[in-house]
């Protein structure tokens, strides 16, 4: 809280900034137990983001795939989230 009370100050009247998420980076859903990929619409899923390469193998199930490397798609913002 003291920070946000801070940043608050701090970055008043200056113009928020979207952060640009690196073209090497792609988002993937997983298990949130396992880690494992699970389809977008399992329940037990949570979108991560990984370096290409690295994401764990694409499930399908029910016609939705576990990889998103188009990340211009809908996503939560962090106070969306939190």
């Amino acid at each position: 809280p003291i920070w946000i009370d801070y940043m608050e100050v701090a970055l008043q009247g200056k113009p928020e900034k979207a952060l640009q998420i690196p073209e090497n980076i792609i988002k993937a859903w997983v298990h949130k137990d396992t880690g494992k990929a699970v389809a977008v619409d399992d329940p037990k899923g949570l979108e991560e983001f990984f370096v290409m390469g690295t994401e764990p193998h694409a499930l399908v199930r029910g016609g939705a795939p576990a990889v998103q490397t188009d990340l211009d798609g809908p996503s939560p913002t962090l106070e969306e989230l939190f």
